[in-house]
């Protein structure tokens, strides 16, 4: 909705469209909603860390991907919808889907 008012509101200061005609003043910009992302509490993140590390075939390669998430900045709702999709081994980067 913001980008959409910004560009008639261009439009108008450029002289492309009378205020008048001008619909993007007309509707009201929605409220944002409240984010439901949420970092992992510490007790959490000892929890996956414990799992992560001590129970796959190669603990030392777990660590570094979890390392590598955490430093990326992923939320839970990242870490837990991560596939092997989601890596990028060309461009060497992750996506998130969060």
């Amino acid at each position: 909705m913001g980008a959409w008012r910004r560009m008639f509101k261009v439009a108008v200061k450029d002289r492309h469209l009378a205020k008048a005609f001008d619909p993007s003043q007309e509707i009201s910009k929605p409220k944002r909603s409240d984010g439901t992302r949420m970092a992992f509490e510490q007790f959490q993140l000892d929890d996956v860390w414990a799992v992560a590390t001590g129970t796959g075939d190669d603990p030392v390669l777990d660590e570094h991907v979890l390392e590598t998430i955490l430093i990326a900045g992923a939320r839970q709702e990242g870490i837990l919808n991560l596939t092997l999709g989601g890596l990028d081994h060309v461009e060497c980067t992750i996506r998130l889907d969060e």
